[in-house]
């Protein structure tokens, strides 16, 4: 059966194991081409698990610092903040060391500028686009989606993880618009110009023990400029993705927004105690709304947190989550957002990688899905929202 994944952070993976290997840091057979690698997704694992369409987030974290991993920042000069788009226009995507270049935050050098890098990150998709032409190609609305199943191609949509990236430009979200994204989360684990997520990280590290907890942030919300923000979003007719948004944050956006909206990867809080997953309150409004909640194969947001240390990704416990947030939002409220190669639980999933995702069909069935609701999370619910928002 076809399926659609609204959340993935395979290309992140690809450029920084990139970052890694010409940098002299990388491993024998470092995967670092979608078309076959050793991450949870590659176009044969996709082929095999008969993807529809695969949503590839460009996921950027704020506070990362320039000499993460050893890499350093020898080549990256401070007054130079070309895109990758005008870097490869000039033929300077590298330094002149042959390394990549990796430029500061202006308004904080010691960090990684994040409009750098996520244009960085779109340069590795727009690459692998065209490597891979004959197998999967972009789209940028639900039509092309059916053009290229017709075709027997892959879809692959792009999407933006941290709202921080357009340091609060309108102008740079539209920019990322024109370059096919059509998705976008307000924040990831970083407060931002935008909004606050539910459990903000301390710089660049956080004791994680502590962001599994059930501790919901309700005084802070999207800012002034986050609203424009979702209004803007609305009107280019842009995914919302509430993923990693503040509890307060949702029910701003949620007041702002007149159709669907998508939590790209969250399950139910009511079976996981974990701020990352949605309330039944959430989960009720996304399905008014007409949105959709991508099941998220991390462990950790399927079960308890005391029950880390032996917590497992199962078919049977992402049925149950499905089956609670179709009996709270309705049928239509359920996709998919794995959240692969975005996640580390080696070992712990029962659908490991994006070759497997036919083995949930018969949990479903047995759990007492009809065929309609299964085809709903598989690939109709989401189709519905991208027709509806992207055409």
């Amino acid at each position: 059966m076809k399926y659609i994944d609204m959340h993935s952070d395979t290309i992140s993976e690809i450029w920084y194991s990139r970052l890694r290997e010409q940098n002299g840091y990388g491993r024998e057979g470092e995967p670092i081409e979608l078309k076959k690698n050793n991450l949870m997704i590659d176009i044969e694992k996709l082929k095999a698990g008969d993807c529809l369409c695969q949503n590839f987030g460009c996921f950027v974290q704020l506070h990362r610092e320039v000499g993460f991993d050893g890499l350093g920042h020898e080549d990256a000069a401070a007054d130079d903040h070309r895109t990758y788009k005008d870097k490869k226009a000039s033929g300077a995507a590298e330094g002149e060391s042959g390394k990549p270049e990796l430029h500061p935050d202006p308004r904080h050098p010691e960090l990684m500028d994040p409009w750098w890098t996520v244009n960085q990150l779109i340069g590795v998709f727009k690459d692998q686009m065209a490597a891979n032409s004959d197998t999967i190609r972009q789209v940028r609305s639900a039509t092309e989606i059916e053009e290229n199943e017709k075709k027997g191609l892959i879809s692959a949509l792009l999407t933006i993880e941290e709202g921080g990236v357009c340091e609060g430009s309108l102008d740079h979200l539209r920019e990322l618009y024109d370059d096919g994204a059509r998705m976008m989360t307000l924040t990831w684990n970083h407060d931002n110009e935008l909004g606050h997520p539910n459990r903000p990280m301390d710089g660049f590290r956080q004791d994680f023990r502590k962001y599994y907890q059930f501790v919901p942030r309700t005084d802070d919300g999207l800012t002034k400029l986050g609203r424009e923000f979702v209004e803007a979003m609305q009107d280019m007719n842009m995914i919302l993705d509430v993923s990693h948004l503040s509890d307060a944050g949702f029910y701003d956006a949620a007041q702002i927004m007149k159709g669907p909206f998508v939590a790209s990867h969250s399950n139910a809080r009511a079976l996981c105690g974990c701020n990352r997953d949605m309330s039944d309150d959430m989960i009720r409004i996304v399905g008014e709304h007409g949105g959709v909640i991508g099941l998220n194969f991390c462990s950790s947001f399927v079960m308890p947190v005391e029950k880390e240390e032996t917590s497992r990704c199962t078919l049977e416990l992402l049925a149950k989550h499905a089956r609670h947030m179709m009996d709270v939002g309705g049928v239509g409220v359920v996709g998919f957002g794995s959240d692969f190669d975005g996640i580390d639980d080696c070992g712990r999933l029962e659908i490991p990688n994006a070759s497997k995702m036919p083995l949930l069909i018969d949990e479903l069935k047995k759990q007492g899905f009809c065929e309609s609701e299964i085809e709903g999370i598989y690939h109709g619910n989401v189709m519905r929202v991208y027709h509806d928002v992207l055409g």
